[in-house]
């Protein structure tokens, strides 16, 4: 109802799933791992920081990696994923053993609805909520980033609970992620900034102090370990990699760029960078 999508099979069983043209998600053939960094590291990232995570959202299906993953931890009781298009619901499903887990395992619901109306109708607290919306710079996908929708997001968490915005830097400047950053921080008391490729990064917020680093115990997670493993990291050291650094040493480098914080009022992503 809101774009086209396509499932594409090529050669050699690599599978693409495209959203108006745009590839949102791909996999590479059996073995192969490097299109699963930012889907894995979403799920494995908030885990880690928080280990006693029960309830979770997600915003965005995309391939359905990101739930896939969160559901091998046995101390999950349900993972709401929340898409505005039920054609993409209908696409990842194509992956198949891939994300088997997310349309497989009861503890998953899959509700077609705009994520903020989602949040509202159900008036629920999470322990954990991750935005892996399409890029930013989507017409229509901005207030997803915007200062007024983080406002509303942090409502719907546990004092102690964890945010999760993924954010791409393709076709996206410094400024325009500093307006991101700049959002979020006016109403997360800490984050935490780590790279998952060289096109992608992921910030973790909370209310709280965030954990120096992460929790090992994500490594006892037979399912979780092996899905990290794809992708290179088999111990915290290898996270201590990917980390750029906290809200502390990011917020002076952000705020020194001549940008607002993206808001409702003042769509900076939707027009590129106003000054």
């Amino acid at each position: 109802k809101t774009s086209t999508v396509d499932f594409i099979k090529f050669p050699n069983d690599i599978q693409a799933l495209a959203n108006n043209g745009r590839i949102e998600a791909f996999f590479l053939p059996a073995g192969s791992s490097v299109a699963d960094a930012h889907n894995i590291l979403a799920a494995a990232l908030p885990l880690a920081y928080h280990p006693d995570v029960k309830t979770v959202a997600t915003i965005g299906i995309g391939s359905g990696k990101t739930s896939h993953v969160i559901l091998y931890d046995p101390g999950i009781r349900s993972v709401d994923i929340v898409e505005i298009e039920s054609a993409m619901v209908e696409g990842a499903r194509g992956f198949g053993r891939r994300v088997a887990n997310t349309f497989n395992d009861p503890r998953s619901f899959i509700h077609i609805e705009d994520a903020k109306t989602f949040f509202t109708r159900h008036n629920r607290k999470f322990d954990l909520i991750i935005s892996f919306p399409s890029p930013p710079w989507v017409s229509g996908v901005a207030g997803l980033f915007s200062k007024e929708f983080y406002r509303i997001i942090k409502s719907y968490l546990k004092n102690d609970g964890l945010f999760v915005q993924w954010v791409t830097l393709f076709e996206v400047d410094v400024s325009l992620v500093a307006s991101i950053v700049k959002a979020l921080t006016l109403n997360f008391a800490d984050y935490t900034v780590y790279f998952t490729d060289d096109n992608n990064m992921m910030m973790v917020a909370s209310q709280k102090k965030l954990p120096a680093d992460p929790d090992d115990r994500i490594f006892e997670i037979k399912g979780i370990k092996n899905e990290l493993a794809h992708i290179g990291i088999y111990n915290l050291d290898d996270f201590k990699l990917r980390k750029l650094g906290d809200k502390k040493i990011l917020d002076p480098f952000f705020n020194s760029y001549d940008i607002a914080a993206n808001s409702d009022f003042f769509p900076i992503l939707d027009f590129g960078s106003i000054k």
